[in-house]
C-alpha cells in the first residue's frame, strides 16, 4: 500500500511529484486539519492528481 503524510500544500506538490517521477499509481493521502491550514489550501492541488483516499485527521495546539 502506498500512503503520504503531508502537512502543507507544499508537501501536497512534493508528494504529487514523487508519484509523477517514480511512476507510483493512486495511492492514500493523509493530512493533519490545522485552523492555520484550511482545507481550501489544498483544493486545486488536490484536483491535480487522483488518490484511492484523502483522510484528514484533526489537530490543534494544546498550551497548558
Amino acid at each position: 500500500m502506498d500512503l503520504f503524510v503531508i502537512d502543507t500544500p507544499l508537501q501536497l506538490l512534493n508528494a504529487i511529484e514523487a508519484r509523477q517521477y517514480f511512476g507510483i499509481n493512486s495511492c492514500h493521502l493523509f493530512m493533519p486539519k490545522w485552523k492555520f491550514w484550511p482545507s481550501t489550501a489544498f483544493e486545486k492541488l488536490l484536483k491535480e492528481m487522483e488518490w484511492k483516499s484523502i483522510n484528514w485527521f484533526e489537530m490543534d495546539i494544546v498550551t497548558k
